[in-house]
């Protein structure tokens, strides 16, 4: 029943950050083919669930084993933890939300309603007056723009997505206008500019270390490396990052093309890179050496007080 139909998609879903990431895109359409279109009762075992429009019931074999339908087998992901962490990935850019129980989970598209419901394309129909062609084409331009890209891109008309930081969206609230480059960097000064430092410094060691010219100041690089802070990663994690993958892709002509953010700083690819740059240093970190030696005068003191406490029955 969930996949009757059909859902709407906006073009600027290229313009996220999670079209880069073919895991999380593959995921994230899935979610939205597999959502309710209607409110309704599911049972689920020997419990009835009600579920709304844009909510469906899930857990991680479920899951797991739609992502792996109609894949390769070289394709598939194996364990049936990783398809649901990169669920909560999901969660954590807002794209939906996730109500566990001990049995199943019930996810929620965000702002589904609203975007998928067909709204938008009652606005116009509730107004008495029939606006000219002109006003008409305008608003209609002026709704999508500001809206109806962000939910079907994986934002909702008030958050914007990966970004790390409420400050931003609090301003487009209030104006409801679209951050240009330059405020996506400046904007909360408390926040936004310590963000801005290390953007900066992120951005130079790279085009530094790959011998690239990537720049502050562009929107999807901006927003990549803010999901990341946003998530708790630090410029040292960035640093990692782009050593290990420099090392492994630099000079090689097939994969120094992919010494770019969209590769480096999307979620999954994020950390799997950090996860190979730390066991590639635990396993190269030298065996800790015991830098104390005994003198012969210590050695015998401490055998001394050994020997004292054995005789009196003290033991160690």
């Amino acid at each position: 029943m969930a996949r009757r139909g059909y859902i709407k998609l906006h073009r600027k879903i290229r313009d996220n950050p999670i079209f880069n990431d073919p895991q999380l895109l593959r995921l994230w359409f899935i979610c939205l083919t597999e959502a309710a279109h209607k409110e309704h009762d599911q049972i689920v075992g020997r419990q009835t669930v009600h579920l709304m429009p844009g909510e469906f019931v899930t857990g991680r074999f479920e899951i797991a084993e739609m992502y792996n339908h109609g894949l390769r087998a070289k394709e598939k992901v194996t364990g049936e933890k990783t398809v649901f962490r990169w669920l909560e990935t999901l969660e954590r850019g807002g794209f939906l939300t996730i109500k566990k129980t001990n049995k199943f989970s019930v996810v929620s598209i965000d702002n589904w309603g609203f975007y998928q419901g067909g709204d938008f394309e009652k606005t116009n129909k509730t107004s008495g007056k029939r606006p000219s062609n002109d006003q008409q084409n305008e608003q209609k331009n002026a709704n999508f723009d500001r809206e109806s890209d962000q939910q079907i891109s994986g934002e909702s008309p008030s958050v914007s997505r990966d970004s790390g930081n409420d400050a931003v969206c609090n301003d487009q609230q209030k104006t409801n206008k679209r951050p240009t480059n330059e405020s996506i960097l400046t904007t909360n000064n408390n926040v936004k500019n310590v963000n801005k430092e290390y953007i900066v410094e992120i951005l130079d060691y790279l085009n530094e270390k790959a011998g690239t010219s990537f720049r502050a100041s562009t929107k999807s690089t901006v927003s990549l490396i803010n999901g990341r802070l946003g998530e708790g990663r630090t410029v040292e994690d960035f640093k990692k990052v782009i050593d290990i993958k420099v090392e492994d892709w630099l000079g090689n002509e097939k994969y120094e093309k992919y010494l770019r953010p969209n590769t480096l700083f999307t979620p999954t690819n994020f950390e799997n890179y950090l996860n190979q740059a730390n066991r590639k240093r635990k396993a190269g970190r030298a065996p800790q050496l015991d830098l104390f030696t005994q003198s012969e005068e210590e050695a015998n003191f401490l055998n001394d007080i050994y020997r004292r406490r054995s005789e009196t029955g003290g033991g160690e």
